[in-house]
């Protein structure tokens, strides 16, 4: 059973064209992600990106890239292409999806999300969540998933939504974007078509949730900085300093 990390990027973003290229603190986007990543300790750390990504991070950063040509709808699939340009992989290797706008999370989780996977033979994807702040619960850029609690190592992601709706006995967290597959979860997601919230959301996470398919979940105390709008560049600017100065 081996470890692979992958951080998929485009630079056609609907909400912040060209957003792996800005600029945040000094370095762009996708370096803050890959120098966040790179502090795990997991290698290899695979980013699949379009070509004006791939110059800089591999030329400059010497960056492992796996290009990924054909068509995706969303970072998922772009793992699975890249996954599949492996040699050797197998159905019980470990594929981790960290969304390359995270510029900063807690690197730790991913450790934790691989023991669960090794230890959860049957689990076909597993994600990660952490609290929801107030000024937040409106966000429409910030995702909100519902947790089950249970008997399990891990928790049970029943919804995702970009509204902070109330649902019967559940609370809504925030997701962290980050979600490892066995290898042969990632197959089976990808043999189940676009599901027609998936699309109308832009939620790649509900392909499962609306076929049935259990997603885990693990709890991180620290928040993630993240860019999704023009505006979360001086917010993260801001919350990198604090982290600096302690």
């Amino acid at each position: 059973m081996r470890v692979f990390v992958f951080i998929p990027t485009r630079m056609d973003s609907k909400r912040l064209p060209g957003k792996p290229m800005l600029e945040v603190a000094g370095k762009k986007v996708i370096e803050h992600c890959y120098e966040t990543t790179r502090c795990s300790g997991f290698r290899p750390i695979i980013l699949t990106p379009d070509e004006p990504i791939w110059r800089y991070m591999f030329i400059q950063k010497r960056a492992t890239c796996f290009i990924v040509k054909s068509e995706c709808r969303n970072g998922t699939e772009r793992c699975f292409k890249a996954a599949n340009l492996i040699p050797g992989i197998q159905d019980d290797d470990i594929i981790i999806n960290v969304q390359g706008d995270n510029i900063f999370y807690d690197y730790r989780i991913l450790e934790e999300i691989v023991d669960v996977l090794k230890s959860e033979k049957n689990l076909t994807c597993l994600t990660v969540f952490t609290s929801l702040k107030k000024q937040l619960q409106n966000c429409h850029n910030v995702v909100k998933v519902f947790i089950e609690v249970g008997p399990r190592r891990y928790l049970k992601a029943v919804e995702f939504s970009r509204i902070s709706t109330s649902r019967e006995g559940l609370t809504s967290h925030r997701h962290v974007g980050i979600y490892a597959y066995p290898f042969w979860g990632l197959k089976k997601y990808m043999q189940l078509s676009p599901t027609i919230r998936e699309q109308e959301i832009s939620l790649e996470q509900l392909r499962l949730i609306d076929n049935g398919i259990e997603i885990g979940a693990v709890k991180t105390d620290i928040p993630p900085i993240s860019i999704d709008v023009p505006e979360d560049i001086a917010i993260a600017e801001n919350r990198l300093l604090e982290l600096r100065h302690g």
